[in-house]
């Protein structure tokens, strides 16, 4: 329960304020289309989260390199899956 707690209550919500503060300033500078930052950071941390428990779970992920999986998890989230520069399709 003491991990649980310090997770949740300091490690976790200090990593999503820290993002979320991060992915505000970039949208400020126009880096970064306008998006929710509060909930574009919970997203990725989820992701992140998400990759840990299929390793504790011992499901293959398709790489046991963690650069790797870091290279690509940061591509899809700043590049998304379109293809190109896209036209706007939904």
């Amino acid at each position: 329960a003491d991990v649980h707690k310090y997770y949740v209550e300091e490690a976790l919500q200090h990593i999503i304020g820290t993002l979320e503060r991060r992915l505000t300033a970039l949208i400020d500078a126009g880096v970064m289309r306008p998006v929710d930052p509060a909930l574009t950071a919970r997203m990725m941390s989820a992701t992140t989260m998400g990759f840990a428990a299929l390793f504790e779970l011992g499901v293959s992920i398709g790489t046991d390199s963690p650069e790797k999986l870091g290279a690509f998890v940061t591509d899809i989230q700043l590049n998304g899956l379109r293809n190109g520069l896209g036209g706007g399709e939904k």
